[in-house]
């Protein structure tokens, strides 16, 4: 499982973008969206496909522009997390 971010940007207002997830969602390798104003995390299957063919096959380039901003696996993210837990314990330990 992988996680990529994604900007993606309207021609009018930020929450424009919003109805942009629907496009993802209709994706079979896609196992979930979620929309941050203009950020767009998309947790996929990397074994059915790549960030770049969802991009495509969601059409989503018709109507906003669209810049990756990471894709990575999805248990680094979790890593980095509990690494950030562990700290904020030490630090509160002191």
């Amino acid at each position: 499982m992988r996680l990529a971010r994604i900007q993606v940007k309207g021609i009018g207002c930020g929450s424009c973008v919003a109805p942009s997830k629907a496009l993802f969602l209709r994706i079979p390798s896609v196992r979930s969206v979620k929309v941050y104003g203009s950020v767009i995390e998309i947790a996929y299957d990397e074994k059915l496909s790549s960030i770049s063919d969802i991009i495509a096959e969601s059409k989503v380039t018709e109507y906003y522009f669209v810049k990756v901003l990471s894709d990575e696996e999805e248990a680094a993210k979790e890593d980095q997390v509990l690494k950030s837990e562990k700290l904020s314990l030490q630090l509160s330990k002191k």
